[in-house]
């Protein structure tokens, strides 16, 4: 790049089956490392369908933490199913106790409640 200062911005992701994940083995790298050490996922409005996203995910995911997972999806698609398909860990009662949460209405209306700040005070 000859010394140039450049930025890079992450791909976006798309529902769409048989992609793969793709993106800078930097970035990869960190993304693995985070979620290896993550024991709260606010999921929000997915469609599940990232199969690459999932796998990295369960394969990466500490199987013996409890986990809170939150769901906030007014659509009601399938997301949660898919993800605990994908990721057994996020199942409501996994490992002795991982708590699962849905809320069905939107971003905008899950920031107005107090279901934020009792996932982000959660331990």
């Amino acid at each position: 790049m000859n010394n140039e200062r450049y930025k890079a911005y992450p791909w976006l992701t798309a529902p769409v089956r048989g992609k793969t994940f793709r993106c800078p083995d930097d970035h990869r790298a960190a993304m693995r490392a985070f979620v290896a050490d993550c024991h709260k996922y606010l999921i929000i409005g997915t469609s599940g369908l990232d199969d690459d996203l999932l796998n990295e995910i369960a394969s990466v995911i500490d199987g013996s933490k409890k986990h809170l997972v939150h769901y906030v999806d007014m659509n009601g698609t399938p997301a949660r199913e898919r993800f605990e398909k994908a990721v057994p860990v996020f199942v409501e009662g996994a490992n002795g106790g991982s708590l699962v949460r849905t809320s069905d209405y939107g971003f905008s209306m899950f920031l107005n409640t107090n279901e934020i700040e009792d996932f982000l005070a959660a331990d």
